[in-house]
């Protein structure tokens, strides 16, 4: 597990467990990875599950927390003081390109046409930051007021996006 530290935020960072039991699905290795990386770093007693809107909680932890997972990494994000939401994805212009016009506006479009997948992850984290109980990506603003947007490409084709709430002054 390695660890990021960008803005405020504290990043951690593995590979999805191995699959030395076939029988795991994607999704059981990826709850079993987080499983084991919230105890690792919250101490044997913490344990993880969703709130009732989907958000993700860490039961004895008092940080704003997201979780990600993709390209076969799993990434949990803390923060002490700031609402966050982090997203990891591998690289696919292709399938991005097809349905642009449902996650960007047509200012949006012209400003990030070339560099969609970071749209995308700008989008998605911002989504998981702002927690909106009805809120489509197409009406997130990028860049958005609130909002500091980082992107980290951890190797070629893997993105790792924070989006991190602005302190107020």
């Amino acid at each position: 597990m390695i660890s990021l530290s960008i803005g405020s935020t504290i990043i951690y960072l593995t590979p999805l467990v191995s699959d030395c039991d076939s029988s795991l699905r994607a999704r059981q290795r990826e709850q079993a990875t987080i499983e084991i990386m919230v105890k690792a770093i919250c101490g044997p007693e913490a344990s993880y599950t969703h709130a009732q809107d989907g958000a993700p909680i860490i039961v004895g932890c008092q940080h704003h927390i997201s979780v990600s997972h993709g390209g076969g990494y799993v990434a949990i994000a803390f923060n002490p003081l700031h609402p966050i939401g982090i997203d990891i994805e591998t690289d696919r212009t292709k399938q991005l390109e097809k349905v642009k016009s449902r996650f960007l506006s047509p200012t949006q479009l012209v400003d990030y046409n070339s560099n969609l997948l970071e749209a995308w992850t700008a989008k998605e984290a911002l989504f998981k930051a702002l927690n909106p109980e009805y809120l489509y990506l197409l009406d997130i603003p990028l860049p958005h007021p609130s909002f500091k947007i980082y992107h980290r490409y951890l190797k070629k084709g893997l993105l790792l996006t924070l989006a991190e709430k602005v302190a107020q002054e």
